[in-house]
């Protein structure tokens, strides 16, 4: 069911070399039991990839929906400047010296200065919903959260929409499907043949 192979699926269930695979493989294809079981793995394979309108526009759905804060936390904080004073007796100290540390004063202001500092927090992995989300990276140094296209999402389903409200239209929200066997072209009962 992987590569449709009889010859590669008998060589890697039973490590056998490619010779005895070719020969044993096919042969093995034409057993009833192996076929039905095939048929049935088919069948289940086929319903595991089947979807249908209904999918593909809630998965639009979600996507026009997402919002990146459902991923990542942001804020700007406003961090005061500090100059940093060699001082042998200083309370702080590197590899260097003691130091203490003072305002920096704005020269046009006579205030201390400041700086802002934007901070950015990745949700934790089992916090999010992954689906929203085309790529999480590290460029430079920094996250960098990639969502898939909130408007792209909103422009198909809008395209969904007008094709279902154009079908609406057509049959004026009312559809008639005819699949009642034996009955009559004209809408009569037809009795069965004898």
């Amino acid at each position: 069911m992987q590569r449709f192979n009889a010859t590669w699926a008998y060589k890697r269930a039973y490590k056998v070399s490619y010779d005895v695979a070719n020969v044993n493989g096919p042969r093995l294809i034409v057993n009833a039991s192996i076929r039905k079981q095939l048929t049935e793995l088919k069948k289940q394979q086929s319903a595991d990839l089947y979807f249908d309108i209904n999918d593909i526009i809630r998965e639009f759905r979600q996507q026009s929906k997402s919002d990146i804060r459902d991923v990542v936390d942001f804020e700007t904080v406003k961090n005061m400047s500090w100059v940093k004073i060699p001082d042998d007796n200083g309370q702080y100290e590197d590899s260097h010296e003691n130091y203490r540390l003072e305002p920096k004063i704005d020269p046009d202001t006579g205030k201390q200065a400041f700086y802002f500092e934007n901070r950015v927090k990745l949700h934790n992995i089992d916090e999010i919903d992954t689906s929203n989300v085309k790529s999480i990276r590290i460029d430079k140094g920094q996250a960098v959260v990639e969502m898939y296209d909130k408007q792209k999402a909103l422009d198909s389903l809008m395209k969904y929409a007008d094709t279902y409200m154009s079908q609406y239209e057509e049959t004026n929200g009312v559809q008639i499907l005819d699949d009642i066997e034996g009955d009559g072209k004209d809408g009569t009962e037809s009795k069965p043949e004898k």
